[in-house]
């Protein structure tokens, strides 16, 4: 036991050497008993064995004090989890701080000692503190995404949107990646806040960002941003720079074509369109709060689903069933304004405000051309029997739209918008049409001047024209580039395989990932020909299907049609239908306003929408991390 140590009193017969003297065995274990260095060997083993049980008990004691407080901290972690799942962290410090002490009182009135340690230690339910579990939470569930990424994805994609509001310009940053077994998962990793609303600014940030979580650069194989500001300069010069750090990621746009957003964000060009429009999806929201009227819309406003938690209700409720039912019950609507603006509150605000502008007549001139739009693009939101080629669908939808927006792109279609506006008018007994001064907040005011129309029917037929070319323009902007059309092309290479088409249309679309240094694209193209001469598929979700059917020594056969696999399912383009919004970035567009500024609104969006990882979170880690700073 080494109590002895380098002393004098010891006896190296019984300590070093070994007893051997058998015969006089009795007489010198007696006389060394009496020995003084038994003696003070007895003495030290006696205090050794005493300070063992007393630094055991010392020990316990400090347990059984340190499980209360552990206890009661573990109890203020989940009901700060309670609060981020109710949404109450998005409130003001004073009632966070109010609603997380109410709680733990209620939670203690039952709990005398839990009880005690509220009242003497209020200091831990202050926002500082509440701040500095949040943070701590999100940076484990960071830490988690990111861990998967680099242990179980061979490829990332990533996907940003921006967020502008009166203070900050921000952007959202997602992460896609496959995990285990090859199925695309889209994580928000939090919101990023440039320095500069400039290309260069937001490229550093990202690429300082994926550096923090160690998620390496040669594996970025897409990006993309969300399509209202895929033609963005800022936003073209990200994607420039990002390219250059690394040329294999594949620049997309993450969104199958949707007629209504379309529509909506080609109304933008034209201010008396757009306030139509927007004076639509507040009707429906302003009827959706009342039981006699909210029936005209029920059908038409379902909800979007959603995998990912929103922050704030954010839907987009017109499309053209909703228009069709506006201009079929107009009259109805101005009644339901009329009785609706008698009531006091915010309510009866909103609907006079909306009753100024349905009883002009150009408002049903707007909607008249919306419609005609939204049914020049409803083949956008009707689903192809043949779903098996769908980024082939998808071009195949943009370009039947495009020629159908050429085909009505004259004047007769308004000069009908006009006579059933007057129609309207009359009967209605609404504001006559009439050519809209241009005012000084217009985005278009310039445009307005340069080209003063003389006539209701060339200032209508302008503002119809504008319109068409602006989702002609989107159409192409967001479709019709190189990184869509090269995935086009390697989704292309699939399918002939699998339909057994000639072997050299099959080399000649190859040569797209000849620059890929993973790739042995002469193996690959053996590999695709065996594969697709023992399997049958006509889709890339029945390739990787029969794919992860096969036994791991096969897989391991087809490695480069592994390989090959994993980047057509990393890279962010969208499989979404009609109406449902491709990528969860755009469930956080409408972030609150008042929270984008402060500090802990990146990690309550964070542990938030990652509900699911959040509910798993091991609270001990937490508290330990709370306790120990780190």
């Amino acid at each position: 036991m080494g109590l002895l140590g380098s002393t004098r009193r010891r006896d190296s017969v019984f300590t070093a050497v070994g007893f051997s003297n058998w015969k006089k065995a009795r007489e010198k274990f007696g006389s060394h008993q009496k020995s003084k260095s038994h003696e003070f060997a007895t003495w030290k083993l006696m205090h050794a064995l005493q300070n063992q049980k007393r630094e055991a008990a010392l020990e316990q004691q400090r347990k059984v004090r340190q499980a209360i407080p552990t206890l009661c901290l573990n109890k203020l972690i989940s009901s700060i989890r309670f609060l981020i799942h109710r949404g109450h962290t998005f409130q003001t410090h004073e009632s966070i701080e109010e609603s997380l002490f109410e709680l733990l009182k209620f939670l203690g009135q039952d709990n005398d000692v839990f009880k005690y340690w509220l009242m003497t230690n209020q200091n831990f339910t202050s926002h500082e503190i509440q701040h500095e579990i949040i943070g701590l939470m999100s940076n484990e569930i960071t830490s988690l995404i990111t861990r998967e990424v680099n242990q179980g994805s061979m490829y990332y994609s990533i996907i940003l949107d921006s967020i502008q509001n009166s203070e900050s310009h921000q952007l959202s940053l997602f992460l896609r990646y496959l995990d285990s077994d090859m199925h695309p998962q889209e994580e928000f990793i939090g919101f990023l806040d440039p320095m500069e609303d400039t290309g260069t600014s937001a490229a550093n940030l990202i690429l300082d960002i994926l550096d923090r979580h160690s998620l390496p650069i040669d594996l970025l194989r897409g990006i993309s941003f969300e399509g209202s500001s895929v033609t963005s300069s800022s936003y073209m010069e990200s994607q420039t720079l990002l390219k250059q750090k690394q040329p294999l990621a594949r620049f997309v746009h993450c969104g199958a074509p949707c007629g209504n957003f379309l529509a909506r964000n080609a109304s933008h060009t034209s201010p008396i369109l757009q306030q139509a429009v927007y004076s639509v999806n507040n009707l429906c929201k302003l009827f959706s709060k009342t039981s006699k009227l909210k029936f005209l819309f029920a059908e038409v406003t379902s909800n979007v689903p959603s995998h990912t938690r929103i922050l704030r209700s954010s839907n987009w409720y017109v499309n053209l069933a909703l228009i069709n039912t506006v201009i079929q019950h107009y009259g109805l609507i101005i009644d339901g304004l009329k009785e609706m603006q008698a009531h006091a509150g915010v309510s009866g605000v909103k609907a006079h405000a909306l009753l100024l502008e349905f009883i002009d007549g150009n408002t049903i001139v707007s909607l008249l051309i919306v419609r005609a739009v939204l049914e020049s693009l409803n083949i956008l939101n009707i689903n192809f029997d043949d779903q098996n080629r769908l980024m082939l669908n998808t071009l195949k939808k943009i370009k039947m739209v495009k020629e159908i927006l050429t085909r009505v792109r004259q004047e007769a279609p308004v000069v009908d918008f006009l006579r059933q506006a007057e129609d309207f008018v009359t009967k209605l007994n609404l504001s006559p049409l009439s050519i809209p001064q241009p005012t000084l907040c217009s985005q278009n005011t310039e445009a307005a001047q340069s080209q003063i129309a003389v006539t209701k029917e060339d200032y209508f037929k302008t503002e119809y024209f504008r319109m068409i070319d602006a989702i002609v323009s989107q159409l192409d902007n967001q479709f019709f580039q190189q990184g869509f059309m090269e995935y086009c092309i390697l989704e292309d290479v699939l399918l002939c395989a699998g339909k057994g088409e000639s072997d050299n249309v099959i080399e000649q679309k190859l040569g797209v990932l000849s620059k890929y240094p993973e790739f042995n694209v002469r193996m690959l193209k053996v590999q695709l020909e065996m594969f697709a001469h023992k399997n049958s598929y006509s889709s890339l979700s029945e390739a990787v299907g029969l794919y992860k059917s096969v036994s791991p020594e096969v897989k391991e056969f087809f490695n480069e049609l592994g390989k090959f696999l994993k980047l057509l399912l990393i890279i962010p383009v969208s499989t979404m239908e009609n109406d449902q919004i491709c990528g969860p970035f755009q469930r956080l567009k409408t972030l609150l306003k008042f929270t984008t500024t402060e500090t802990r609104s990146n990690d309550v969006a964070i542990c938030y929408v990652n509900e699911t990882r959040l509910d798993s979170l091991c609270l001990e880690t937490i508290a330990h991390n709370f306790v120990h700073g780190s």
